[in-house]
């Protein structure tokens, strides 16, 4: 069996349930509550510091002001987006390409226009290697865009968080990942200084 080049998802003890990342050349949405952690794993597929070769990428940020590094977005139309990435894969300017967020995306230009450029507008760009990482925010959609959304990519993962007693519980939930079995566990992980780590216990689903 050929064995499936993978990219670290940058976030601690996550690489080995994935048996050893994502699959280089996927697309990738990271969905959750605004305060489930979305953002600090897209920052840590980013620049993983897990990463032996310290490879980074590149972050186009909608939503909000761009931290160091990251460049802003907020001002370009689905189409232009989608020639940034086309320039950053040329020029090689990284392999890690995150959009955050694609709910802001659904929200100007609508959920017909936003799949057509998750299916087709970056397809050539993923066909020559590099990850593109989508995030996209709870509450904000309808299910059947959601559902629309999540066949349209090749990795879903879903960060839920629940409360038990006096305790915050907060899981990943592997949901899709395209051409290969899905676990059967949700790994339990922690919020720390540095983002998110995997906890030591995980659940069957």
């Amino acid at each position: 069996m050929e064995k499936i080049e993978r990219r670290t998802t940058g976030v601690t003890g996550l690489d080995f349930p994935l048996d050893g990342g994502f699959p280089v050349g996927t697309s990738i949405i990271v969905y959750g509550h605004p305060l489930s952690g979305v953002d600090l794993m897209a920052k840590q597929f980013w620049k993983p510091e897990t990463s032996e070769e310290k490879e980074e990428g590149t972050y186009l940020i909608l939503d909000e002001d761009p931290s160091k590094g990251m460049i802003e977005a907020g001002e370009m139309d689905l189409q232009k987006i989608a020639k940034k990435i086309e320039h950053i894969r040329d020029k090689k300017e990284g392999s890690r390409i995150i959009v955050d967020s694609l709910s802001t995306l659904i929200r100007k230009y609508g959920a017909e226009d936003v799949l057509t450029f998750v299916r087709k507008d970056i397809k050539e760009t993923l066909n020559k290697g590099p990850n593109v990482m989508f995030t996209l925010y709870e509450g904000l959609h309808k299910e059947e865009e959601l559902l629309l959304i999540m066949r349209a990519v090749d990795i879903f993962v879903q960060l839920r968080e629940s409360i038990l007693g006096n305790e915050v519980e907060r899981t990943f939930w592997i949901r899709k990942i395209k051409g290969q079995k899905i676990p059967q566990r949700v790994v339990p992980f922690l919020i720390t200084e540095k983002g998110l780590e995997l906890s030591t216990t995980s659940r069957v689903i």
